[in-house]
């Protein structure tokens, strides 16, 4: 019997991991391709080539593409990266993390958007809420998905809050020094 092509399956389950070892995949479930419906079938993995993650050449392969974008670019993907959520997506979308890292930076919105295109480009992001396979993170619970909003916002409160110290210590050197109880 013929299976469908690797690129419109999906993992649906592992068989138990050994020590040592990485787990191996037990069945796919036909999930489609682009505008092209999966039938749902689930299909076992035995007789089937695939290759499995290694993650040593996934972290190279992510160099790899931080590597050949310029510096402001680079930065970008790093922030958008910090809001991956477990569902192989962003938490919130691109267009309210471009605002949030306008705001930031003190950059104009629009100028940042400009950087969309080549996180597509470069894989990073496929759409406005999903990361591109060598980013993804899985293994989502239903309580994850209800908090990552919130996870999101607080991540850019935090961001901000120690941007706003950083620029405070520039401003006025001496609240450095109360602030570092070695000086």
């Amino acid at each position: 019997m013929a299976h469908p092509p690797l690129e419109e399956l999906t993992v649906l389950s592992f068989h138990d991991a050994k020590k040592g070892k990485p787990p191996q995949v037990k069945e796919f479930v036909h999930v489609g391709a682009g505008d092209i419906p999966g039938t749902g079938e689930i299909v076992p993995a035995d007789g089937m080539t695939y290759t499995s993650l290694n993650l040593v050449s996934l972290y190279t392969e992510r160099r790899k593409v931080l590597k050949a974008l310029r510096p402001e670019v680079r930065e970008f993907v790093l922030f958008v990266l910090c809001f991956r959520n477990n569902r192989r997506g962003i938490t919130p979308d691109v267009g309210v993390l471009c605002k949030w890292y306008a705001k930031l930076k003190g950059l104009r919105v629009d100028n940042v958007r400009r950087y969309i295109a080549v996180l597509r480009k470069a894989d990073v992001l496929v759409n406005d809420d999903s990361v591109g396979r060598l980013w993804q993170k899985t293994g989502a619970k239903p309580k994850d998905v209800y908090a990552e909003t919130c996870v999101a916002n607080n991540r850019f409160m935090l961001q901000v809050q120690r941007r706003f110290s950083q620029l405070a210590q520039l401003v006025t050197p001496e609240l450095s020094a109360c602030n570092n109880p070695l000086a």
